[in-house]
């Protein structure tokens, strides 16, 4: 079975004059009906004054549902022996 991958496109406030410097790739993976990857790309800028601004995960209800998804995998498996 192959995994689907999912992209969410993250973007960030700069300042004027930064130059988008593309975008950096962060992968979650989780198991729902179907293995699923989740790609966040990431915008990455580079300031005028030379700092490099990278927009900022926001995982949140992505992180509860993958920890509540191997929780209960967990506790079906003790079940099961």
């Amino acid at each position: 079975m192959g995994v689907a991958i999912e992209d969410r496109v993250l973007t960030v406030a700069v300042p004027a004059g930064s130059r988008f410097k593309g975008h950096e790739s962060f992968f979650i993976q989780d198991l729902e009906l179907r293995p699923l990857a989740i790609r966040f790309r990431r915008e990455r800028w580079l300031t005028p004054d030379g700092r490099t601004v990278v927009a900022p995960l926001r995982l949140g209800s992505t992180v509860i549902l993958a920890q509540r998804c191997a929780a209960s995998c967990w506790r079906n498996t003790i079940r099961a022996k």
